[in-house]
């Protein structure tokens, strides 16, 4: 692997993206993800390495750019850690 890149680690993710085949073809073509279901319906799991993607077709799901800033939650106070 290019030194450039970063090295992921293993994790999966669920995204909701609004057109399921344009997704999963940008996900194979642009990132490098092996697309595991071919045939799936309404859902596609895209890996690549020990990551996993599961995208889920929402067509009417809100444009990611109309959703603002995602960091909805304040930070840990300290002492509520406990």
């Amino acid at each position: 692997m290019s030194e450039n890149i970063p090295e992921m680690i293993p994790f999966s993710y669920v995204l909701a993206v609004r057109n399921l085949r344009r997704s999963a073809f940008w996900f194979r073509d642009v990132l490098g993800f092996e697309l595991m279901w071919p045939e799936g319906r309404g859902w596609q799991l895209a890996k690549r390495g020990s990551v996993r993607i599961m995208l889920g077709e929402c067509p009417d799901a809100a444009k990611a750019a109309d959703l603002g800033d995602h960091s909805k939650y304040p930070p840990a106070e300290p002492e509520a850690l406990g």
